[in-house]
Parts: structure tokens; sequence; C-alpha cells
């Protein structure tokens, strides 16, 4: 599929990238059972590459994300346990806003505990490997995300040993791409390789920074147990009012009102 194939009022629809869009090309809202899965990713994936290479870099990109993640993560998590895949636009979007703090947050729910032990389980089981290696890049990486924040000691061993020999091929075949990266990340991770552990656990405490100190920039409380959560995204903690107070102006940007 290419863009000389959409009609007008499709191209206009596609440019118009918004959290409740994202919602539809995952199939999470406003489902078209007409619409392939090929289809929507396709076009899930051209509205996250026009996120992403938005003229104000990251800021308005993770606004994008980050409004979509507070209104629609649980139901994507709901709809990627459904689906039992390891690919398709559910996976994609998955794996684009697994950085968040929204998402780093939710993953540690207790409905959301077995998610690097239900992708590890999606790719070890799959009956038709992915052709496309960029297909593998994706799914790998998100698997490699899920390792960090939720480790792989979890990870039954006939799920290990099935998943360690498709990812010694890909790295194989895939050599020097970011499909073999990623693979190679994921590979490396359930073999225990010592160097990888440790930059997992730095990857880690950034990732959960948001959640375990003052997100004020210059506090150096550290982390405490008492620091008070935005009541709003709950995505984001402060030593006390004063510092939430000063840091509103540039966090209200990616502040949303969470469904979870």
């Amino acid at each position: 599929m290419d863009l000389n194939s959409l009609s007008p009022d499709e191209l206009q629809a596609l440019m118009d990238v918004t959290p409740d869009s994202l919602a539809v090309h995952c199939g999470i809202i406003s489902d078209q059972p007409a619409v392939s899965e090929e289809v929507r990713t396709w076009k899930l994936q051209r509205q996250v590459s026009d996120v992403l290479r938005a003229p104000h870099g990251l800021t308005a990109s993770d606004q994008i994300l980050s409004g979509f993640s507070a209104k629609y993560l649980r139901d994507l998590v709901a709809a990627y346990k459904a689906r039992a895949s390891p690919t398709g636009a559910v996976v994609s979007i998955l794996s684009t806003i697994s950085h968040l703090p929204y998402f780093v947050r939710y993953q540690k729910a207790p409905e959301c505990s077995d998610l690097a032990v239900l992708q590890a389980t999606y790719i070890a089981n799959a009956q038709d490997d992915p052709s496309d290696q960029d297909v593998i890049a994706e799914m790998c990486q998100f698997l490699s995300t899920l390792f960090v924040l939720q480790g792989t000691s979890p990870v039954p061993e006939d799920v290990k040993k099935k998943l360690m020999s498709k990812l010694r091929t890909w790295r194989r075949r895939y050599r020097d791409s970011f499909a073999a990266e990623s693979s190679g990340r994921c590979l490396d991770a359930l073999a225990g390789d010592r160097e990888l552990t440790e930059m997992s656990m730095i990857l880690k405490s950034i990732l959960e920074k948001p959640l375990n100190e003052c997100g004020a920039p210059g506090c150096n409380s550290g982390v405490q147990r008492d620091l008070k959560q935005c009541g709003r995204c709950k995505s984001i903690v402060y030593c006390g009012i004063p510092h939430q107070k000063e840091h509103w102006s540039e966090h209200k940007k990616l502040c949303f009102p969470a469904t979870f």
C-alpha cells in the first residue's frame, strides 16, 4: 500500500494525527472489520512516523503519544492480550510508547505484570514468523524494553528455548541491521549477559525516574517515600506543592487525565 492509492479525503485523514486517530488505526475504537490488519498497521505506522518527524521534535510527538496513552493504554493492553500476536498495529504502537511514563507506570499494574512473558510466548509460539526485518525489529524492540522493565526470569524454560533459537536465526540472518541488534539484545538478556544486565539496570532507572524522583529540574531530593503523585496524569511525582507548581508550565504539555 502507498499514498497514491488513497483518495484525497483518506490522505487528509491520514495526515491529521490525533490520539483518537491512532486509536482508530489500532482497532480499539470505531473498528472496521473490512480493514485488514496489514492496512491498519501501515496507516498507524505512517501516522506515528509523521508524529516523530514533527517540526518541534520530541515535545510535539510526546504530546500526542502521551494523550493517546493516558486515554487508551488500558484498552490497548486488553486488545494486545485478546489478539495474542507478537506483531501488528497494537504491538507497533505499544513499542512506540513504551518509553513514556504512562506505560512505565501501567506495566507495574497487576494486569500488566505478565507482558514480557506474553510477548516472549507470542514470538516463540508463532507458526509463521515475519519475513520483514522491520517487523522483526519492532516486535523484538518491544520485547527488549519489557525485559528491561520486567526482567526475564518469569519466562518459562520451554518458551525461552524456542525463543532463543529464533533470535539466533534472526541475528545471523539480518546481520548489521536493527533487526539483528534488537533480536541480539533479547538473546543476550535471556542468556544473562553481564554487560547487558548492567546497562538494563541503568536504563530501567532512567525510565522509572519520573515515578521515583521529583520532576522539578534541579531538585536534589532524590528517591523518597513521600513523593506526591500528579493527580491528573499520575505519571510524575514531586517532593511538594512548590515544586509541582514551579514545574507546571512545562509538565502541562504532557499531562493528560489517565484512565488507569
